[in-house]
């Protein structure tokens, strides 16, 4: 790279995208950094990793130095090359072997942060944030390296990769914080759905996903309801007409909603019932307690009025309140017209 470009430090860097508008503007120079890096032999890969594995027991064996009775807070070169047994250049030597060793395991293996990259390209989220993200989780994963095992580097790095990058587009993609495994579970239930749509022409229901995925309908119906987002009234919809002939029409979101006025023969049915309660607290009850009871119930303007209220409108305390509207409606009960219509329901 040129002199004046700062390499991207995930080491040194501890919050996310703090230091990308440099990596942003010198992206092109980046790409020819990672061309540059040659790929690394197993042999290679193991000496590097058993580096880092000594030198992280080195730094265990110093912090529990520090743990220790009558220790200072920090120990020194000194000290720690003493108790491992060596001279302080070899400790030197140590650690500056591990640092290089955390550069080319990073450096050289940039190409799959690339590539890894490349199938999470999103219009909302930059490049380099992504890529920023895949090198900070390349660098988890030297840390976690294993060389005792065998396998090749790049084993562990994928999946920290992976790992880094997509928990960095769930947090700018979902308002609210979503945990990994609900968002697996309905990467899931998405894919399952389609084969299941694709095969039977049908949407599969909440107990058949239940039986698939081994999970209860509570934590299905929750995965579920996570993806719903609001929707702005204004919002085009895509809108096909039945009529070809017709011309297209843009359809908005607040077009298709249930309106919230009644139908015409709810609107009747609920002006006749309202004329024969007026009948019945004409007829049974006197004007205190038609006008107390009409308020409680919000007949006027339908409103429920608390009694507090009822009683600063006629003066009254909430205990006369509460006695008139309880012989309202014993008086109501037993009406004759209530009476006349239980029978006839029963009779029916």
């Amino acid at each position: 790279m040129s002199a004046g470009i700062h390499p991207f430090n995930p080491f040194a860097a501890r919050k996310k995208n703090t230091r990308v508008k440099w990596f942003e503007a010198d992206l092109e120079d980046f790409y020819i950094f990672v061309e540059e890096q040659p790929l690394l032999t197993a042999e290679q890969e193991f000496q590097y990793g058993k580096a880092i594995r000594m030198w992280q027991k080195v730094e265990q064996l110093r912090l529990s130095m520090a743990a220790r009775p009558g220790c200072g807070v920090a120990v020194s070169n000194e000290e720690l090359a003493k108790e491992i047994g060596c001279s302080e250049e070899t400790l030197k030597k140590m650690a500056d072997y591990a640092g290089m060793s955390k550069e080319r395991l990073i450096n050289c293996n940039l190409k799959l942060v690339l590539a890894i990259v490349s199938r999470y390209r999103t219009s909302a989220i930059s490049n380099s944030e992504l890529i920023a993200e895949g090198t900070r989780g390349l660098a988890r994963a030297v840390l976690r390296y294993d060389h005792s095992k065998g396998f090749r580097f790049a084993t562990y790095g994928t999946w920290y990769v992976h790992q880094a990058v997509s928990e960095y587009v769930r947090s700018k993609k979902h308002l609210a914080k979503m945990p990994t495994r609900y968002l697996l579970l309905f990467r899931k239930i998405k894919e399952m759905t389609r084969r299941y749509r694709r095969e039977y022409r049908l949407v599969p229901t909440i107990e058949e996903l239940c039986a698939t995925f081994k999970q209860s309908p509570f934590e299905i119906l929750k995965v579920l309801s996570m993806q719903v987002y609001p929707a702005q009234l204004g919002s085009t919809v895509q809108f096909r007409s039945s009529n070809s002939a017709a011309p297209e029409k843009d359809r908005h979101v607040d077009e298709l909603m249930a309106s919230e006025y009644k139908s015409p023969a709810e609107h009747t049915s609920d002006r006749s019932l309202r004329s024969d309660m007026e009948t019945m607290m004409q007829t049974n009850l006197n004007d205190a307690e038609r006008d107390v009871l009409r308020l409680r119930l919000g007949l006027d303007d339908g409103r429920v009025k608390p009694i507090k209220e009822v009683g600063r409108r006629f003066k009254i305390s909430w205990k006369q309140v509460r006695s008139l509207e309880r012989g309202a409606l014993v008086k109501l009960l037993e009406s004759n017209e209530l009476v006349e219509f239980t029978r006839g329901y029963h009779s029916d």
